[in-house]
């Protein structure tokens, strides 16, 4: 299985090539088409399944792909495996990365760590709108395109979302409000981003081209009349042409300025555009084993906390050490930090709103005299040269790093190994059951501590 989640097949006929199958399951025989993309490397698709592999299974999503499908729903890519084959899956990808790296050869990968939960998991609903015969449409794309295949529900998302996502799509109709079109930069309504909690509350963002020429008062009533469970109602306006989602003004139109959710038995507010993992139980469980890592080895007095978002990872370890800093660029996100740890009583914290990498060049230039670990959880692209770099100071002892990307998890890895560290543990974890994405954990610790 390679990193997108395809299959690698070759010809019954054994005239060789190497053919990359989206959609594939380990003993498929399968009739596609084909198309040459390199030196005999092709991208393939199934146009039937003549035997199914014993991994496969039927998917429950009826936008998903069927072989000789026209449009289907890109949100999944591994609903037609069984779970046990989807972790094999996720395993592999993680193995393979890993091989290629020549100096993390021979460390050890641990088995994939399962999501409690494998269906409903989501916690958050962002979709975009389109107008489709006259009627309002929302839902995800079909792969490698921008077109939205209209979606009434989704297997994977909180029943919740897909209800109020449904409703705002009959409200968008009823009002007549003008609906974004992207290659025309005009129309209002864009995106529909829905947070929930475990405890079934509601943060509702319409996101939007501007602010409205009318009247919204109406459908914001009718829609918190219909569901209760929302406890805020937020408009995001983003005026720019561009794929980036959210913009930069935010208004609360009505409710709470923020929900709260508990995780690790520590409560946590967030705002609509504050980052968390979208799959609370799994990252309850990620949490842990970050925390279980943080106990090997030497004990160190501090914490660096790197992209800290709301303050999840240190606040829910910071017990472990005298003191924990957390780092979070985003100020709304840092400033929710701040509350979480007095809402908890952790006062052994402090939090800053800046750039990691200017942040730690203040920290560790000759001020930094006691033992330090740091945890990094960055974005898909990895953390950046500059800021790896710091973790040379001879103070810094112990990195635990979080990636959401197993290719810039490596990349980092290789510069941190020839940098003094040793990767002791590897684990990957489930976060995203249904897809090909896998989360990795890695445990680097200084070869020598001088």
């Amino acid at each position: 299985m390679t990193l997108e989640g395809r299959g690698l097949s070759e010809r019954a006929s054994g005239r060789g090539g190497r053919f990359f199958v989206p959609y594939s399951a380990a003993g498929d025989l399968v009739k596609a088409s084909a198309l040459e993309t390199g030196d005999n490397i092709f991208d393939a698709r199934i146009m039937e399944l003549l035997r199914t592999g014993p991994g496969r299974t039927h998917p429950k999503c009826p936008l998903y792909y069927r072989p000789g499908g026209q449009r289907w729903c890109g949100g999944c890519d591994f609903q037609h495996l069984n779970y046990e084959t989807q972790l094999k899956a996720k395993q592999e990808i993680a193995l393979d990365c890993l091989g290629k790296t020549p100096s993390l050869r021979g460390v050890h990968l641990d088995a994939v760590q399962r999501s409690p939960e494998q269906w409903r998991y989501r916690n958050k609903l962002q979709v975009p709108f389109r107008r489709n015969l006259g009627k309002t449409t929302a839902g995800f794309f079909h792969p490698g395109t921008h077109d939205v295949v209209n979606c009434e529900d989704c297997p994977v998302q909180n029943e919740l979302s897909t209800a109020i996502l449904r409703e705002v799509k009959k409200i968008a109709d009823a009002q007549g409000w003008s609906v974004y079109d992207e290659d025309l930069h005009r129309g209002w309504l864009r995106h529909l981003l829905v947070r929930t909690t475990r405890s079934g509350a509601a943060m509702v963002t319409l996101v939007a081209n501007g602010e409205p020429r009318f009247n919204i008062q109406p459908a914001l009533s009718r829609l918190a009349e219909k569901f209760p469970q929302i406890k805020s109602l937020y408009l995001n306006i983003q005026t720019e042409q561009t794929s980036v989602i959210l913009g930069r003004s935010w208004q609360r139109l009505v409710g709470e300025a923020q929900l709260e959710e508990t995780i690790c038995g520590k409560r946590f507010l967030f705002y609509p555009g504050s980052f968390l993992q979208v799959n609370t139980p799994a990252a309850e469980a990620l949490y842990l084993a970050a925390a279980s890592f943080l106990d090997m080895g030497e004990r160190t007095s501090e914490l660096y906390d790197l992209y800290c978002g709301v303050g999840t990872i240190g606040l829910t370890v910071g017990a472990k050490f005298k003191r924990v800093i957390g780092i979070e660029e985003n100020a709304g996100a840092a400033a929710c930090a701040w509350k979480n740890a007095q809402r908890n009583k952790i006062r052994n914290v402090k939090f800053i709103a800046a750039r990691a990498e200017d942040v730690l060049a203040k920290e560790l230039h000759g001020t930094l005299r006691q033992t330090a670990s740091v945890v990094v959880d960055p974005p898909r692209s990895g953390c950046a040269k500059s800021l790896l770099e710091k973790f040379r100071h001879p103070m810094v002892r112990k990195v635990v790093y979080v990636s959401c990307n197993p290719e810039t998890f490596m990349r980092d890895a290789d510069f941190l190994v020839h940098s003094g560290y040793i990767l002791k543990k590897l684990k990957p974890a489930d976060l995203f059951p249904q897809t090909s994405h896998v989360e990795l954990l890695g445990f680097f610790e200084r070869a020598h501590k001088s």
